[in-house]
């Protein structure tokens, strides 16, 4: 199985470059992103196979109306 390649949202430099360490050692490509529209533009293009993104806004356990809109997009 090859693995495929993943689109990375994550503010965070320090954790991003974590994660980029981490993936690489699994053979993983990634790509990593600074916003939401970019990283949805890569995705709607068909250019990963997976997103692993932070998440949105400051609201942790519930939700407004538009981040959640963000999400069903």
């Amino acid at each position: 199985m090859t693995p495929g390649r993943v689109l990375l949202l994550e503010d965070d430099l320090a954790l991003r470059g974590l994660l980029l360490e981490a993936l690489a050692g699994e053979g993983i490509d990634a790509r990593p992103f600074d916003g939401f529209v970019d990283v949805r533009q890569a995705a709607a293009a068909g250019e990963g196979d997976m997103v692993i993104a932070d998440f949105w806004g400051g609201s942790q356990r519930t939700l407004p109306d538009d981040e959640r809109d963000e999400i069903r997009e």
